[in-house]
């Protein structure tokens, strides 16, 4: 029987009792403790940095990329192609064998710088399409011919030949730029070599 009149002792906990109690209190104080905060404070210095880099980067590939064409050189081939046109718009140069050998070694370094083009901006840029525009143009003309402007001037580089149905073929937009001068096949191509120009 106990003594009801003895003080009332305090309870002792064991020894692994009172370790495991401290334990509990260390996990309860870290959970009350605010995150640890980020590792680097400078990560977003540096993400903005990369950002900044990457822009660059890519301007200057653009920028490479348009230094590989030779503008110049397309310049004064579409300028070249224009005073041919211009010359054939107010006289008939069909019969010129000179003439014809000048316009097909123009068509194809326009062949040449179109692709060029192509390659360097893409398919899709404005300049890429109005050049592909004016060859196919002057590819497709005239439509009811079973061999075009484009297949002469293709084969006529190089060639001592001048055939018939080439000179016909030459002869047609003069005749129409004759009956009329503001809308006729030559103006256009003139137009379109000028626009091109212009977007380079």
């Amino acid at each position: 029987m106990t003594d009801l009149n003895k003080p009332i002792q305090p309870i002792r906990p064991s020894e692994d009792g009172w370790k495991r109690v401290q334990r509990i209190e260390g996990y309860k104080q870290r959970g009350r403790q605010d995150p640890p905060p980020d590792d680097d404070p400078t990560k977003p210095i540096f993400f903005a940095l990369f950002v900044t880099l990457f822009k660059k980067l890519i301007s200057y590939k653009e920028k490479k990329s348009r230094l590989l064409i030779n503008t110049k050189e397309i310049i004064k081939d579409l300028s070249a192609f224009y005073d041919a046109l211009q010359e054939l718009i107010n006289e008939d140069r069909s019969h010129d064998p000179a003439f014809t050998q000048t316009l097909s070694l123009l068509w194809h370094n326009l062949v040449e710088d179109c692709n060029q083009l192509e390659d360097a901006l893409g398919g899709n840029h404005p300049s890429s399409l109005k050049f592909k525009l004016l060859l196919d143009e002057i590819d497709m003309y005239p439509p009811w011919e079973e061999h075009s402007l484009g297949f002469y001037l293709t084969r006529r580089a190089g060639e001592t030949w001048l055939p018939l149905p080439f000179m016909q073929t030459l002869l047609a937009p003069h005749i129409s730029a004759k009956k009329n001068p503001l809308q006729n096949p030559l103006e256009k191509w003139c137009h379109l070599s000028s626009d091109i120009k212009e977007s380079i």
